[in-house]
């Protein structure tokens, strides 16, 4: 631009100039000077290509506020004059800015003031076209809406997604343009409505139990309009990576609109548990598409959001994953008896459960593996406690054995993912609930106490791992450590009730046997039962007295399952 005003002197041409109230565009389009009109038209034309390709290069250099205002000087240059494919290249442009914008609102600052600054150079040439000096923010009003510089990330990516929409709308864009603008224009639309969202989800978070949910109810249908657009988009263009990105999204949406249903009294409503089945649908169908993808070799595809195909398989497998067992657990602890019969809302819980584990690759050596086994473990657990739960309220003797090999499967199924080391108290926590099912079926077969009693020793006995994690926990010190020892004191308070409990019950019932094959056992057990009426773990906070009794007592166990 420099160069051009250098050679031909803009002073120059003005004095030659007419100086009548209309724009100096008219006098050269005159017909006595065709030549004028053939000049006016290239510069016109050169100005409009270079100014949006410096727009272009700044917007690539990081520079998104002088981007635009480059992209404010194109738009005065008579852009209706412009062919289709070039103003499709400036409304991308345009687009682009605008999004990068919203994404980086941190830097809103030190934008505008770039695009603040004037371009000298610039006011020259317009000076020269209009022989008037313009404001900078004379801007033909056609693209008025493109090129300002707006301090607000939902009105940024707006004009980001109407950009991208009308190029494609102008002609002679070729395919290839025309495909990059369409997923430019999907990804846009997948930005905006995740934005909607995500306000919705924060506004929920902020306000709490004063949120009105029909409040949010035009937010999430702006979001879900945004999702369900984008998915037309990209199926479009055969983007089934994109596809699943948004369809995913519109599972989120749905757990998201799912909370903003629940009731203020914990139960569970008919609305918020087909948000959650919704949910569901649009995770099932997002994996469906992966897998396609992958099956057609398109999973190498890399997209314009830069989507890493692995990872958001392990997203979207993980959160329906959480779906399943959210609404396991919404109908475990709030039981919606007016909506389903008793025996089809266990069935449905042990469904929801079993299919939270079984979407999870439990063999898999991802960095996610440890949430999978966490997930697995206490989805296991909570299925044990209500088959012990529904064990105790049955009076059926047949159900009551499918029941009790239930609840031991999953209790086993829960400590094979739950290793003492990593998480002590979730562990001693299924041990103790073991025992307790022992002491339950104790109490329903007197013939069968002594081996019930033994089980629940060696269940206890089994907790020496657990208790060595805790003393070692309760020598750290870190941010979790005053719940945890809080938890950790009365899991082991309990503890040691259930084994003085089950060492007194072994003495009385081997006792009575009067045999003398077991007198030794029995003097033993008098002796390990006395020193466990001394145990306590006290503010001290000491484990170690009942590490060494119980590694004591896993002789004396082992020695009572041979009998």
């Amino acid at each position: 631009m420099e160069h051009l005003l250098s050679t031909q002197s803009v002073d120059g041409l003005v004095e030659e100039m007419p100086k009548p109230e209309e724009r100096g565009q008219r006098m050269f389009l005159h017909s006595s000077f065709p030549w004028k009109k053939h000049n006016w038209q290239q510069f016109m034309q050169f100005s409009r290509k270079s100014t949006i390709a410096l727009a272009d290069l700044l917007y690539q250099q990081g520079r998104w506020g002088k981007a635009l205002r480059m992209a404010a000087y194109a738009a005065r240059f008579d852009m209706s004059a412009a062919s289709g494919c070039l103003r499709a290249h400036f409304l991308q442009v345009c687009g682009d800015i605008h999004g990068q914008l919203a994404r980086t609102y941190a830097e809103w600052e030190r934008q505008a003031e770039q695009y603040d600054e004037c371009n000298p150079v610039m006011l020259k040439i317009f000076k020269f076209l209009s022989q008037r000096e313009e404001s900078e923010e004379d801007i033909p009003t056609e693209y008025e809406w493109a090129v300002r510089f707006l301090h607000d990330i939902e009105a940024n990516l707006t004009v980001s997604v109407r950009a991208y929409q009308e190029a494609l709308s102008k002609d002679d864009v070729d395919e290839v343009e025309m495909e990059l603008l369409r997923k430019r224009h999907g990804n846009s639309l997948n930005e905006l409505g995740s934005f909607y969202m995500h306000k919705a989800t924060a506004t929920m978070t902020v306000q709490g139990d004063a949120c009105d949910e029909t409040s949010l109810h035009p937010i999430w249908k702006q979001s879900f309009a945004c999702f369900e657009r984008g998915i037309d988009v990209f199926q479009s263009t055969h983007d089934n990576v994109n596809v699943a990105l948004l369809t995913a999204n519109c599972g989120r949406l749905m757990r998201g609109f799912a909370r903003s249903m629940s009731s203020s009294d914990g139960k569970l409503q008919a609305k918020e548990c087909d948000a959650y089945k919704k949910a569901i649908e649009y995770y099932q169908k997002a994996l469906d598409l992966l897998g396609k993808a992958n099956k057609s070799k398109r999973l190498r595809a890399v997209s314009p959001t830069g989507v890493n195909v692995s990872e958001l398989k392990e997203s979207v497998t993980w959160e329906l994953s959480t779906t399943y067992f959210t609404l396991a657990c919404l109908l475990q602890e709030a039981t919606p008896l007016e909506l389903m019969e008793r025996d089809q809302v266990e069935k449905t819980i042990a469904d929801y459960m079993n299919r939270a584990v079984q979407v999870l690759d439990l063999q898999a050596s991802s960095a996610r593996l440890p949430i999978y086994q966490y997930r697995a473990a206490t989805a296991h657990h909570r299925l044990a406690s209500m088959y012990h739960n529904l064990l105790r309220d049955s009076a059926n003797e047949h159900r009551s054995k499918q029941l009790r090999l239930l609840a031991e499967s999953h209790y086993q199924k829960a400590k094979h993912h739950f290793v003492p080391d990593e998480h002590p108290l979730e562990f001693l926590r299924i041990q103790l609930e073991q025992v307790a099912l022992c002491e339950f079926l104790m109490q329903g077969a007197p013939l069968r106490a002594t081996k019930n009693l033994i089980d629940a020793l060696d269940h206890l006995v089994a907790c020496l791992p657990a208790l060595v994690a805790i003393q070692r926990r309760f020598k750290e010190a870190d941010s979790e450590a005053e719940a945890f020892e809080k938890e950790a004191l009365k899991l082991t308070q309990l503890f040691i009730a259930r084994l003085q409990f089950t060492l007194l019950g072994l003495n009385k019932a081997l006792s009575s046997l009067k045999k003398k094959s077991k007198e030794d056992t029995v003097k033993q057990l008098k002796a390990d039962y006395a020193s466990s009426l001394r145990l306590a773990v006290g503010a001290d906070k000491s484990v170690d007295p009942l590490i060494d009794f119980v590694s004591a007592l896993v002789q004396t166990s082992s020695i009572l399952k041979t009998h």
